[in-house]
């Protein structure tokens, strides 16, 4: 019984220093300025619920969603708690007991208003775009208040052993989709090879013949079926689709953004199958996180335009082929999975709405990005992608020299200045004017930083301080009841093996 009662201790105290280790200080922070409009209209951004378990509910009239809280609710439908409480009420508290055994996030970047991009779901609602999370990587690296993605915590919190997939061609949403641990693969396309390639060979498993270059991906594409009125001709190398009322667009698979479009829906098509036929891997009971995202309508705007044939024949592509794969993932795990579908806004047209303000806002920070190329830069954009090795006072005078500007051009535009910033304070100047001896080394911390600490701080103190509270107090009580007991009147022990001696 002692043992028992031991090795409960021990379990409870093990239980509490995980605790007390996850929650850690949180990471670097972002090195990206935000280009955004002053007045914002009412954004084209929107979560689809494609397929969810019946014990998961959501209010189909619970209204926007705010751009930094869609990983929190994914988190919480998933049964994971947020460190941090969400304002969106429109996630109903179902069985405690019964949780999704995967989530699979299918993200479109690029969308605009005029795609009226709607889908078969089960609910749909507005995403209202936040200056902490105004675009896709924002969005999907707002898990919890360390911002840490959904797989990277999913993965953390059962030791590495989910299934972790994410797929892109652009390598910064690949890698927010991907975890940690051996059942953790990432696909991204790689430019110099041309391949889409995993970013851990070591670790491909099963995965490892789903590496594909151009030539193997055209091969594929001659026994693809992208929907009705897609078709694709090998010898000129072009897929052709029909809009209706319209010419037909042209796809060149020599263009990097016409080919990329096919291949992440190849890519994503070929995971599915490759899952299907692999059903250990979505049937150990840990739960998974599947991250599929399109890159390329944003790329193929950018080429061609806003509103030009091949974006919309793009849209249309896609509102095709959507519905089947959210079926099939959804089919994967027998109904009980949690598949989504968001869509999030291009904004990549105000160097076409503001072509003064951008170049101008380039022509300042030009010398601080990471790539000084304006395609990328225009690419890039609502993101300015600055140096890695500026630190937080340049990041500042930066900062106020792009705001000064847009003032002085009465521009419609402003910058958000997107870094987390840390609490710090600086030691007063010592009282006694000796120098010393011997000068010290420079400090790596001259500014005298405190720690950023996270939400789950005062939670964890709370934790350990009323359990030495309670341990203390029973231990005082049950040493004070001892040292009062009568052994021969309150203890049954004794009470039962004294026995009389029987007298005449």
């Amino acid at each position: 019984m002692a043992s028992r009662a031991m090795l409960v201790c021990r379990n409870i105290f093990a239980i509490f220093l995980c605790l007390s280790g996850t929650y850690g200080i949180s990471g670097d922070p972002h090195k990206a300025f935000i280009i955004q409009e002053a007045e914002k209209t009412e954004s084209a951004s929107r979560v689809f619920i494609a397929s969810a378990p019946h014990y998961v509910s959501f209010l189909k009239n619970a209204g926007e969603i705010p751009s930094h809280e869609v990983s929190s609710i994914l988190s919480l439908a998933l049964g994971i708690t947020v460190p941090k409480d969400i304002q969106w009420a429109g996630l109903l508290a179902g069985d405690i007991f019964r949780r999704p055994k995967a989530n699979i996030l299918i993200s479109v970047d690029g969308v605009t208003k005029g795609d009226k991009f709607e889908l078969p779901a089960k609910a749909s609602f507005p995403v209202q775009e936040t200056e902490s999370a105004p675009g896709l990587s924002d969005i999907l690296s707002t898990a919890n208040a360390e911002g840490e993605t959904l797989a990277a915590r999913v993965s953390k919190m059962f030791s590495g052993k989910p299934l972790t997939l994410s797929i892109s061609s652009s390598e910064m949403m690949a890698g927010l989709g991907s975890g940690f641990g051996e059942n953790s693969h990432t696909f991204v396309w790689r430019q110099k090879p041309e391949k889409f390639m995993l970013t851990d060979d070591d670790n491909a498993g099963i995965f490892a013949d789903m590496q594909c270059s151009k030539a193997q991906f055209l091969a594929k594409f001659e026994k693809a079926s992208f929907g009705q009125g897609v078709s694709f001709s090998k010898s000129a190398g072009v897929f052709t689709v029909s809009l209706p009322g319209q010419e037909k667009a042209v796809f060149d698979m020599e263009k990097q953004e016409d080919f990329l479009l096919f291949a992440e829906i190849q890519m994503m098509s070929d995971a599915l199958e490759k899952l299907k036929s692999n059903p250990k891997l979505t049937s150990d009971g840990i739960p998974d996180v599947i991250t599929l995202t399109v890159s390329s309508l944003k790329m193929i705007r950018n080429r061609y335009g806003k509103d030009s044939l091949q974006a919309k024949a793009a849209v249309q592509l896609l509102k095709s082929v959507l519905p089947k794969l959210t079926a099939g993932y959804a089919d994967l795990y027998h109904g009980d999975a949690l598949v989504e579908v968001l869509t999030t806004e291009w904004h990549g047209d105000l160097k076409e709405k503001y072509p003064q303000d951008v170049s101008g806002i380039y022509q300042l920070v030009q010398g601080q990005l990471e790539s000084r190329d304006m395609q990328t830069f225009h690419q890039q954009l609502p993101h300015l992608a600055l140096r890695h090795d500026l630190d937080e006072a340049g990041k500042q005078t930066l900062c106020d020299s792009l705001q000064n500007k847009l003032v002085a051009m009465q521009s419609k535009l402003k910058v958000n200045c997107a870094s987390k910033r840390t609490l710090s304070r600086k030691r007063r100047a010592s009282d006694d004017p000796t120098p010393s001896a011997s000068p010290k080394p420079p400090s790596k911390n001259p500014l005298n930083l405190a720690y950023n600490y996270t939400p789950m701080y005062s939670a964890i103190f709370n934790i350990w301080l009323w359990l030495i509270v309670v341990i203390v107090l029973s231990v005082y009580v049950i040493s004070l009841v001892l040292w009062y007991m009568d052994p021969g009147r309150d203890s049954i022990i004794y009470r039962m093996t004294s026995q009389r001696v029987k007298t005449d």
